[in-house]
């Protein structure tokens, strides 16, 4: 065989085995620079904190976080794993990114993903590195780029990716926007709404929606105000996931029966004393915060569709010791007694952290040396509330890194 004639096909195979070997050097003791710091936070959150999970779950979380390079100019980095506990043995998980300075090629994303984070506001680096907290949506008020300078609100391009791991095989499953106001003395309104709607490639109304979706849409914006982050579920079919922040939900109470008359066009009676029931709940719960998410097709109306609750501690930390919510929960939804005994059982190592002295040794478990400090804490709990069975429990846990400045 001629080298010379096949050297295209010789060079693939060369670049192939580089590849493949700059993925599989941590055996030799240390972590190449051009190694996805996602992968270096994966790794030790398995070996510290879940060395029990399956390998299977192990390897494909490893695989996945490898091929995802934030930019590294950030220094601050955070992903998050979910638990399904009413589904053994399944982890999924979320990467929290720059979108535009983040590479991804080695990921399938929509074809429309370019187009769609150029439509975004385009924060700064130094807004990006801004504490992030998923339950009080902190505001970010930075933009190297605006999409147009005359709207009250910013689609931030920084963006949760969703990745369902389901055996062998990964998919995204949804990517996360959060919608930033402004200005507090303008309320978002209804066409506000449609707006952004219009904005984003493939949830367009001249692409998907139907039309009494919009009615549908429209409703729960004048019942619960805009939502605060929009789940765009490319990996579950034209779903859009709604979520909406509790503490914007002042008047649900005084107005619930007239609230819930007006869902009767749209939902079954079955989902709507479901939803009033579970609302009135956390309405009257004290010292929690809460956020509430439904799944919407695009291309048709669903009667019940999916409904959960999100669930946040005031302290994460406090809570992996405690578990006083957990139990708070549990006396009020009647959860499984399983289920709860696995979340302590499965979480029993957290909160937990490392930090490493400048020119001491890397973190162990990690072994990067550009990790300055490593965490992972409780971040919250979802319920779901199916039609008809009782609630579904989920857990999601918080990795925080931060890497020298250089």
């Amino acid at each position: 065989m001629s080298l010379t004639g096949n050297f295209p096909c010789f060079k693939n195979h060369l670049f192939a085995l580089i590849h493949k070997l700059s993925y599989h050097t941590e055996h030799m003791g240390f972590i190449l620079r051009h190694h996805s710091i996602f992968f270096s936070m994966l790794k030790w959150v398995i070996q510290d904190i879940y060395p029990d999970l399956p390998p299977q779950i192990s390897e494909s979380c490893k695989s996945l976080a490898s091929k995802i390079f934030p930019d590294e100019k950030v220094h601050k980095y955070n992903c998050m794993l979910e638990f399904h506990h009413s589904l053994l043995s399944r982890v999924d998980l979320s990467f929290y990114i720059m979108s535009a300075t983040t590479s991804l090629t080695s990921i399938s994303m929509p074809s429309w993903w370019s187009d769609y984070v150029e439509k975004c506001d385009h924060i700064s680096r130094a807004s990006f590195s801004a504490p992030y907290d998923s339950s009080k949506m902190k505001k970010i008020d930075k933009y190297s780029k605006r999409y147009d300078e005359s709207l009250p609100y910013c689609l931030p391009d920084c963006h949760f990716l969703e990745f369902d791991l389901n055996g062998d095989t990964v998919e995204l499953g949804g990517i996360f926007q959060r919608v930033e106001q402004l200005d507090d003395n303008i309320q978002l309104d209804v066409s506000c709404f449609f707006e952004v709607l219009d904005r984003l490639p493939g949830f367009t109304r001249a692409c998907s929606r139907h039309e009494l979706v919009d009615l549908v849409l429209k409703q729960l914006t004048l019942i619960l105000g805009f939502p605060v982050l929009l789940g765009l579920m490319v990996g579950r079919g034209k779903l859009i996931k709604l979520i909406y922040n509790g503490k914007y939900i002042t008047a649900w109470q005084e107005k619930s029966d007239e609230h819930c008359q007006s869902l009767l066009q749209y939902f079954s009676p079955h989902f709507v004393e479901t939803f009033r029931q579970i609302v009135d709940t956390f309405s009257c719960m004290a010292d929690i915060n809460f956020r509430l998410c439904l799944d919407l097709s695009l291309v048709e109306c669903l009667d019940s569709p999916r409904f959960c609750v999100e669930v946040f501690p005031l302290s994460g930390v406090k809570e992996a010791r405690t578990y006083e919510l957990l139990q708070l929960l549990q006396d009020e939804f009647k959860l499984e007694q399983k289920n709860v005994q696995d979340v302590m059982h499965l979480h029993r190592s957290l909160p937990k952290g490392k930090r490493r002295i400048p020119g001491g040794p890397v973190v162990l478990g990690c072994e990067d040396e550009r990790v300055y400090s490593i965490a992972a804490t409780l971040s919250h709990y979802k319920l779901e509330f199916p039609i008809g069975s009782s609630p579904q429990l989920k857990t999601y846990v918080n990795v925080m890194s931060e890497t020298f400045y250089t």
